[in-house]
């Protein structure tokens, strides 16, 4: 009988142990910009979110490390939203730590980062935390780490503008509505663009021939003229 009762025993024990093992603390973050895509001298932000915690106390702190391409981006700051703390920061080295007023078991979002894009900035850059451990009060759990991927707005495809918006990129912009396809938009000397007509040089031979043609008709009728009252007298 005894031996039963020890073997009932150690099993619950072990059923007990492999439970908790396949019930370990989880969590999922997530970077999530404002903008995928970004200009040189603009500022964005990125969203740094909590979801799927599996743990009965929930999450109080988390801390990680920040990367990004210091070249491309500049770091303007880091605010807390809702009941998390604005991070503390190590310049150094990237590292932060952030805490919340309670503990929280729901999805939220812990702080917001914001930064600016350089004009040293190349095409895509990552912005990723790594050595990521959060804390329930009683323990760190960690996850893999997680990244973000923003581009570059091409700069080949911003066309110059004048302020009154028209394009000044080059003296002629041609209208399909102008015969021959030559426009009458002309760029002046201070580069502000003009409607003029562009004089049509086939036209005007064209006239300067058939004014040559009736003054030689008039020369000869006049000559005949005078001949015929030569003659008379």
């Amino acid at each position: 009988m005894k031996k039963i009762i020890s073997l009932t025993l150690i099993l619950v024990v072990m059923m007990t142990l492999v439970s908790n093992v396949y019930a370990e603390s989880s969590y999922k973050l997530s970077l999530e910009p404002s903008k995928n895509e970004v200009g040189k001298g603009e500022q964005f932000t990125v969203d740094v979110k909590i979801s799927d915690i599996q743990d009965e106390s929930g999450i109080i702190a988390l801390g990680a490390k920040l990367e990004y391409d210091q070249t491309s981006l500049e770091l303007v700051e880091m605010q807390g939203v809702g009941k998390w703390s604005s991070p503390s920061y190590n310049e150094l080295n990237g590292e932060f730590a952030t805490d919340r007023n309670g503990n929280t078991i729901g999805n939220e979002t812990m702080f917001r980062i914001t930064f600016k894009v350089t004009e040293q900035s190349k095409q895509n850059f990552e912005i990723s935390l790594k050595n990521i451990s959060a804390s329930n009060g009683n323990e760190d759990i960690k996850i893999e780490d997680i990244k973000t991927e923003i581009s570059l707005e091409d700069d080949d495809n911003i066309i110059p503008t004048d302020p009154s918006g028209n394009n000044t990129n080059g003296p002629f912009i041609d209208d399909p509505e102008t015969p021959n396809g030559v426009g009458n938009n002309i760029v002046n000397g201070n580069g502000i663009l003009t409607n003029q007509t562009i004089p049509d040089t086939g036209s005007s031979n064209s006239m300067l021939a058939v004014f040559i043609g009736v003054a030689g008709i008039l020369a000869v009728v006049s000559f005949i003229k005078m001949r015929k009252n030569e003659e008379r007298i």
